[in-house]
């Protein structure tokens, strides 16, 4: 971190990852220009701002314009803003947004500015020219903003040479918290609990019976699964241990996953917005094409791409998995393509249970999702195909409401890029024969 000096302090560290040796919890910053090379930190700027600055792929340089504005000259950063503070500006050189009293994303790459609500409401505004924020005082006079978009949580919007384009919600898209601070009964350092990928294939089951959804694992073969965890020292609190069985109706999902605040999440199945995963979920990554095979094909739509056919295919799958504690729910939310169209929650296609392990460090998660509801129903997997398929897990802290940090295995390693805009990052799902002793697979009509 390079901190450029002036009085009095802007903002304060509250938390810090390793990477940042120079910075400790306390730090005041005491500059006008602060800028990030790598990790994250986490700020609490005067007027009770929380900002998490993460340098993921590009340093971060934050100018603290004054009290309660700020301007983002590159990188990424996320903002979570009290009633009090209500009015906050960031400023970038495409865009204003205001804040309404929310948590918000805010990216900028070169002349591009990425906006991504998740909580409350913003008003993003494109700028179609500017003077830029004096350093040292007062924000200079800027032109009159060309648009004015309100936006709420679970939207995004990107905004480049004075135009807004309505941009996918993607959970995944910022660096937003650091983990709590340390459990006494387990400690751990405070950085964000990711994981580095192990397996390329998964080779799911002929499910002999249906199993009974209810949280219990005893009717699944152990030796099929799969075990991934985060690296250390976070593995022992936030890890996997999952497989997958199907027949001619629906995919099963059976796993054990180990988290600190399990089956907490108030995220509502009932807004109809893409923002589930903050709250705890497992995830599935699903690509259900046949005649495509594996790798699968198909790209988002990142600088302003072009989709195609193949990018928008219904056999490209995207499965959210949680448990929504108000209601002691298991809801589901499905989307199809890399444009994420088509999103249903809770249809009438699937079962679920979600159930706390003993411990109270974790959760059984069990699940039928039928073909249909995967885009295959005319067409469901048969044995020997070798199709895509990514897992995930995302973490949320004890308020079940934030997003903590995730888990992403079973990948591609000749492949680059993210599983939501890069679909050929998706690893080989191996649908295995039934039993010898069963003639041919079993059909709805049997």
């Amino acid at each position: 971190a390079e901190l450029v000096a002036a009085e009095p302090a802007a903002a304060t560290v509250v938390a810090v990852s390793p990477e940042v040796a120079e910075l400790t919890v306390g730090t005041p910053i005491d500059s006008e220009i602060f800028v990030l090379s790598d990790g994250t930190v986490e700020l609490r700027l005067t007027c009770g701002v929380s900002a998490t600055l993460a340098a993921a792929s590009a340093p971060v340089q934050l100018v603290f314009v004054d009290e309660l504005t700020v301007r983002l000259e590159s990188g990424e950063t996320v903002f979570r803003v009290p009633p009090e503070a209500i009015g906050f500006r960031c400023e970038t050189e495409a865009a204003r947004v205001i804040d309404l009293g929310t948590e918000f994303g805010v990216a900028v790459d070169g002349n591009q500015t990425e906006v991504q609500v998740y909580d409350g409401e913003v008003i993003a505004e494109t700028i179609t020219s500017a003077t830029g924020a004096a350093v040292g005082g007062a924000a200079e006079e800027r032109s009159q903003a060309a648009t004015s978009t309100r936006l709420t949580g679970g939207q995004a919007v990107r905004i480049a040479a004075g135009v807004q384009t309505e941009s996918s919600f993607w959970p995944e898209r910022f660096v937003r918290h650091l983990p709590d601070p340390e459990r006494p009964e387990h400690p751990r350092p405070r950085s964000a609990p990711y994981n580095a990928p192990v397996h390329e294939s998964i080779r799911i089951g002929w499910a002999t019976e249906r199993p009974t959804i209810d949280g219990h694992l005893d009717e699944w073969d152990a030796s099929r699964m799969f075990e991934s965890r985060c690296e250390a020292p976070y593995g022992a609190f936030h890890n996997v241990r999952g497989a997958l069985m199907y027949d001619d109706e629906c995919l099963y999902v059976g796993a054990t996953v180990a988290d600190p605040f399990p089956m907490r999440s108030l995220c509502s199945p009932e807004p109809g917005r893409e923002t589930y995963g903050r709250g705890g979920c497992l995830a599935l990554r699903i690509g259900t094409d046949r005649q495509m095979g594996w790798p699968v094909r198909g790209r988002g739509s990142e600088k302003g791409r072009t989709l195609t056919p193949i990018d928008r295919s219904e056999h490209l799958n995207f499965a959210v998995l949680w448990h929504y504690a108000p209601k002691d729910l298991a809801c589901i939310q499905l989307r199809q393509g890399m444009d994420f169209h088509n999103l249903r929650i809770n249809p009438a296609g699937y079962e679920g249970c979600f159930r706390r392990t003993a411990d109270g460090l974790g959760y059984t998660v069990e699940y039928a999702i039928s073909w249909g509801e995967l885009g295959a129903g005319d067409d469901p997997p048969q044995p020997g195909d070798e199709l895509g398929l990514t897992w995930l897990v995302h973490w949320a802290g004890p308020e079940g409401r934030q997003w903590r940090g995730q888990l992403v295995d079973i990948v591609n390693p000749d492949a680059e890029g993210w599983n939501f805009q890069n679909a050929a990052t998706w690893g080989r799902a191996i649908y295995e024969p039934p039993p010898a002793s069963l003639s041919r697979p079993r059909s709805s009509s049997q």
